[in-house]
């Protein structure tokens, strides 16, 4: 459950150059954050601050290197328990494409993906991600919509915007990657800092081709072991009726919302056109827009 609001401070790795440790205040002030001095202390001394130095415990350290950006909390560092009574011990939250990967390489090959299905997606389309979480979903919908498109990814969740966007920007690839349009299509994404609940009401009709929502299940898929840092911060609120119409009045052509595959919410939501099932852990709910 997600805990707001939140102290969240920013950093450096143990010994930044100057260089980074203009780049990690940047970030920091552009967030809203506090900057938090590296000199050379342990994360576990940076979360719980210096007294003697005016500095107050933090609820979550983000750690800027120019390779990739990292969330930990207090109760992941000690071991024990989080704000809020989670328990440590699943890993900091960071950006890496692994499953965008996999499921591009697929793409890549003559494979199909169930999202892309769902959503009907073509290149040059422009897509509204409203719940971009570690940002797997908005990458393959970049790679598909291509150049011509556009996919914008909506994220209520300061920490995981800044930890997303950010980490989006600094990722590289090794040198002999077979998939050289990854990175391009990670560029591509814009990740904002949003919640749709609100964002939404402030579009025009028809501003995107396909409005989409992964919220997080709140029955979670128990081996999803790397959804579990992201679990600290999302939102637990589900999908209202209400939001739904916003989304189908921004949506030139489809909503799709994902469920698990027994689609509770779906039925909850009034979405009876279904993508998935069978044998998969997961379903996605269709709204069409006639002649769309």
């Amino acid at each position: 459950m997600m805990i707001d609001p939140l102290k969240v401070g920013v950093t450096t790795a143990r010994r930044p150059s100057p260089a980074e440790e203009a780049d990690a205040r940047e970030v920091a002030e552009r967030e809203g954050f506090i900057f938090r001095p590296r000199r050379g202390r342990s994360r576990t001394a940076l979360l719980a601050g210096d007294p003697a130095k005016g500095e107050a415990p933090l609820d979550v350290l983000i750690v800027v290197t120019p390779e990739r950006v990292e969330a930990y909390t207090a109760g992941e560092e000690a071991g024990g328990d989080r704000p809020g009574g989670r328990r440590g011990g699943c890993g900091p939250l960071f950006f890496h494409p692994n499953m965008a990967k996999l499921r591009i390489q697929r793409l890549r090959h003559g494979g199909g993906d169930p999202m892309v299905a769902a959503m009907g997606l073509e290149r040059g389309m422009h897509v509204l991600d409203c719940t971009a979480g570690l940002g797997a979903d908005a990458v393959v919908a970049s790679f598909v919509c291509g150049e011509e498109g556009k996919v914008v990814g909506w994220e209520s969740s300061p920490v995981v915007a800044c930890v997303i966007r950010e980490g989006m920007a600094r990722y590289r690839q090794p040198a002999r990657s077979e998939l050289p349009e990854l990175v391009a299509a990670i560029r591509r994404v814009r990740v904002e800092r949003r919640d749709h609940r609100e964002g939404l009401k402030e579009l025009p009709d028809g501003a995107f081709d396909i409005v989409y929502f992964d919220p997080m299940f709140r029955r979670p898929l128990l081996e999803s072991e790397a959804l579990l840092p992201l679990r600290l911060f999302a939102d637990p609120r589900p999908l209202t009726p209400e939001v739904l119409a916003e989304a189908k009045r921004v949506a030139r052509r489809r909503v799709v919302v994902k469920d698990r595959a027994e689609g509770e919410e779906l039925d909850r939501l009034g979405l009876p056109v279904r993508h998935g099932g069978g044998n998969s852990r997961i379903v996605y709910g269709i709204w069409t827009r006639s002649g769309g």
